[in-house]
């Protein structure tokens, strides 16, 4: 007898009755077959209900222990969210104290910057005052080399010290240095130019002292100046000026006259003559060789005004008298060049802007202005630049 159909959910009593009453053992005696299926379908029932019995009896023994397993695993659930609780403060903690630390740690770490730059400028003052100490004995032994080592020195430990209180006569000082090693090596530079060996060994030890030093654009001048004299000279030698005298007279009433360049044939160099009188004689035979003078009338211009700017920057101090007095004379100076046709040059400009300048406008007017001129002007004028 086929029971699956029981089991389906569109189970038909009746379907399955007249279904199991076709067969041929129906058909001979149904009241016996009836009695037969019953009998069969309650031997079905009692061995379904057993097996509910079985399985309830089954149920009913491992729901106490399902309990108590549920039980345990509610409590081992309980335990470790507080382990997780646990484990979160102690991270939440391990990162507060991590960051505790690390700010101790940025603290600390300032704090050594700090000391190893105050002991860098600590080592930097005591070399400068070391070198300051022995320069002039090292001027004295007259050897170039170790002479610009010592200025060198001097300039990193000043670039160091920029904010102590004296740095501006430090500066002045080290200016003054270079100025004496500049002087120390001119006739040497001069014997170079004069030997074309500015690029040999010699030349290149030069090229290298004034850009250690920081003055390879005055380096510029002395070879742009040579080669101007130099020019001069053999136009000089080519062209004769017959009544030419190229002396110039500056008079002013109640000032001293300007300083005027003259050029020495005998030992190729150009000296500054301060305080003067010289006599420019007209003469018909100029117009001849107006380009010639007008050109070497240049070249002495041009070297005169760079002398005296030099000059005017190795001035330590100047009172209001005397800075309006140095004024007056640049001005003066300016308005020579001018009549001759010639334009001052961009450094007396700048020297003559800031020397005019008021105290309180300085700043302003010391913008786009060139650091060095800007600085000796500050010094020599008492003014504290920002």
């Amino acid at each position: 007898m086929d029971l699956s159909a029981f089991s389906k959910d569109d189970f038909d009593p009746k379907e399955w009755i007249n279904k199991t009453f076709q067969c041929a053992e129906a058909k001979e005696n149904k009241e016996e077959f009836a009695t037969t299926i019953v009998a069969k379908l309650q031997s079905f029932i009692q061995e379904v209900n057993i097996s509910l019995e079985k399985t309830a009896e089954q149920v009913n023994q491992n729901i106490p222990r399902i309990a108590r397993e549920i039980e345990v695993m509610q409590n081992e659930a309980k335990l470790l969210q507080q382990q997780m609780s646990s484990v979160k403060g102690d991270v939440m903690k391990v990162e507060y104290d991590s960051s505790q630390s690390m700010q101790a740690l940025l603290q600390i770490d300032h704090v050594k910057s700090c000391m190893q730059e105050a002991s860098k400028a600590l080592r930097e003052a005591d070399n400068w005052t070391t070198l300051s100490a022995d320069v002039e004995e090292v001027f004295e032994s007259g050897d170039i080399n170790t002479i610009a080592t010592k200025l060198v020195g001097m300039q990193s430990s000043l670039e160091i010290l920029a904010d102590v209180p004296d740095y501006h006569q430090r500066c002045m000082r080290l200016e003054s240095l270079k100025d004496r090693l500049e002087v120390m090596i001119s006739p040497r530079l001069i014997a170079a130019f004069n030997t074309q060996s500015i690029v040999s060994d010699v030349g290149l030890m030069y090229m290298k002292i004034f850009k250690d030093i920081k003055r390879l654009n005055t380096l510029q001048k002395h070879y742009h100046t040579f080669q101007k004299v130099k020019t001069w000279l053999d136009n000089d030698e080519c062209v004769s000026i017959p009544n030419f005298d190229c002396c110039v007279q500056f008079k002013r009433p109640g000032h001293r006259a300007a300083g005027v360049a003259i050029y020495h044939k005998q030992n190729n160099s150009l000296v500054v003559t301060p305080h003067l009188d010289i006599i420019y004689h007209q003469t018909s035979g100029l117009d001849s060789t107006s380009n010639v003078a007008d050109y070497l009338l240049e070249c002495l211009a041009r070297r005169i005004t760079d002398c005296y700017c030099e000059n005017i920057l190795k001035i330590s101090h100047l009172k209001n008298n005397a800075s309006n007095q140095l004024v007056t004379d640049i001005s003066y100076f300016c308005d020579v060049l001018d009549d001759l046709g010639l334009t001052p040059s961009p450094d007396l400009q700048n020297l003559l802007a800031l020397l005019k300048v008021k105290p309180d406008k300085f700043d302003s007017e010391a913008r786009n202005k060139p650091p060095l001129i800007v600085r000796k002007v500050s010094a020599m004028r008492k003014v504290r630049v920002q």
